[in-house]
């Protein structure tokens, strides 16, 4: 419901369980409450997203479904996915999760849901899948905010610990959350909970991958003003690459070699590549 404060601190959360409203005490609070965190509004963080920062998604989990990839596949274009890209990830045998993200300010009420299913009947190895669940959601792909106040952190998506490129956060949250559990050890023990010791939390996953999260921003920003016929050039310059001496400049290098003409469009990752 609200953050729960004594004399302008925080001390808590406020909850609402049923009928019943609660006040749960706490020295630090840990916002994990995703896209758009109230817990972060609240603290006067400003978590509201843009419709162009913003991916609207869902995903069926099918069984029954005659996909022989064993690798992820994704599939990009403007009338397949706008602003996003198609996923179909193997679970098993005949089990796989199939999902859509489509840039919101490119988007209406259920359009993901519907271009996913278009997408589905069109594929005779997944037409005859049987839905065993489904889920949508939203998907962060800003760059990142801030995350720390006093007695309060964010973590994952409602840090935007995202890549803006993929909207993957995984393994992001999976490293801040540890950053976060080594900060809050050491204020428990400080018995400090003021932002100026909670920033060593922020400090140390910005530095281990906020500027990467900050040049897939401007990728993402680059890439949403390509055509189709630009995306398959890329692909295309991609086809031999090899990915065991992955760098972004390499992949850029690979790209312009192949497509000379795609220099004019990547110029401005030239310089982030280098950092």
């Amino acid at each position: 419901v609200s953050l729960l404060k004594k004399n302008g601190k925080t001390e808590g959360i406020i909850a609402q369980h049923f009928d019943e409203t609660l006040e749960i005490e706490a020295d630090i609070v840990v916002g994990a409450d995703g896209v758009e965190s109230r817990i972060g509004k609240w603290a006067g963080i400003q978590t509201t997203l843009k419709p162009y920062d913003l991916e609207t998604c869902a995903q069926y989990t099918l069984t029954n479904i005659d996909w022989e990839s064993p690798y992820c596949d994704f599939f990009l274009g403007s009338k397949v996915a706008p602003g996003g890209y198609v996923w179909i990830f193997p679970k098993g045998k005949d089990v796989a999760n199939v999902g859509i993200g489509v840039l919101a300010s490119l988007s209406d009420s259920g359009k993901a849901l519907r271009l996913l299913d278009h997408f589905i009947s069109s594929h005779p190895e997944l037409k005859q899948g049987e839905p065993l669940r489904l889920i949508t959601g939203a998907d962060p792909v800003a760059e990142p905010i801030e995350s720390v106040k006093d007695n309060l952190l964010l973590v994952g998506d409602a840090a935007r610990q995202v890549d803006p490129i993929t909207g993957g956060g995984l393994m992001h949250a999976i490293e801040a959350g540890k950053y976060a559990g080594e900060t809050i050890g050491k204020a428990v023990e400080a018995q400090r909970f003021d932002s100026h010791l909670l920033m060593e939390y922020e400090t140390k996953w910005k530095t281990a991958f906020g500027k990467k999260l900050h040049r897939n921003y401007v990728v993402k920003e680059i890439m949403l003003d390509m055509e189709d016929r630009t995306l398959d050039m890329l692909a295309d310059s991609l086809k031999d690459y090899k990915f065991e001496e992955f760098s972004t400049l390499s992949i850029i290098k690979a790209l312009v070699t192949k497509h000379p003409s795609l220099l004019v469009k990547l110029a401005p990752l030239m310089k982030l590549a280098r950092v």
